[in-house]
């Protein structure tokens, strides 16, 4: 019986080492993750911001590159400047104050807020610029009256509306399924329309080659 009680207390004794352990592996793993992210954040996110600001100040500046196409690519990289601009720092400041054991929700929930609506907002943009080379070489004869300068610029403010209009429709409505719906088909729709255009001016490319090499 003594035997009995001895072995379960050692039993519960190894247990009880193994599972300290294992907790104790996984505060460092965690640990150590964020200091990964931490670190790879803050080398990135001046890099992210000077490279799409020059992009952006090379299309401005210069006439000879504000062609539809270079003029959408700008606006793509006005979201990517913005990211690295905000929603890096933020992360990094949410992680730093995480491995210093504090928790603020409010820089965690500016963060989130942050991401979501600048993920949304480059997919439409992305959209956009896949969108203007599929009019430019499947449809050549009505592009001059479909991709106008206005229409970019009402195209990009209604990406903007968007983006903003749904993270505010996230914050009123509690529902999970509303919240999913404003945010979910767009990042899909990117997914498809992108691969799917892709596939399509590939096939013209082809189509067109074949009929240079006919001539």
């Amino acid at each position: 019986m003594t035997n009995l009680t001895g072995s379960n207390s050692t039993n519960v004794a190894i247990k009880f080492f193994h599972s300290t352990m294992e907790g104790e592996t996984q505060d460092v793993a965690n640990e150590v993750g964020l200091v990964m992210t931490v670190v790879i954040n803050s080398v990135t996110s001046p890099f992210t911001v000077l490279l799409n600001l020059s992009m952006i100040m090379a299309v401005k500046r210069r006439t000879s590159l504000q062609s539809n196409a270079n003029i959408l690519l700008a606006c793509l990289a006005v979201t990517d400047a913005l990211t690295g601009l905000i929603a890096q720092p933020s992360f990094f400041l949410w992680r730093t104050l995480l491995l210093l054991g504090s928790n603020h929700l409010t820089v965690n929930d500016f963060h989130d807020t942050s991401v979501r609506i600048l993920c949304i907002c480059s997919c439409l943009h992305l959209m956009l610029v896949v969108a203007e080379r599929l009019v430019a070489i499947k449809f050549t004869f009505y592009y001059p009256h479909i991709v106008t300068k206005r229409n970019i610029k009402l195209a990009v403010i209604l990406c903007w509306i968007y983006s903003i209009s749904a993270q505010i429709g996230r914050d009123l409505v509690n529902l999970y399924i509303v919240r999913f719906l404003l945010g979910f088909p767009v990042l899909l729709s990117c997914i498809v329309f992108v691969s799917s255009s892709y596939v399509l001016l590939y096939d013209e490319t082809l189509r067109h080659r074949k009929m240079i090499k006919n001539q």
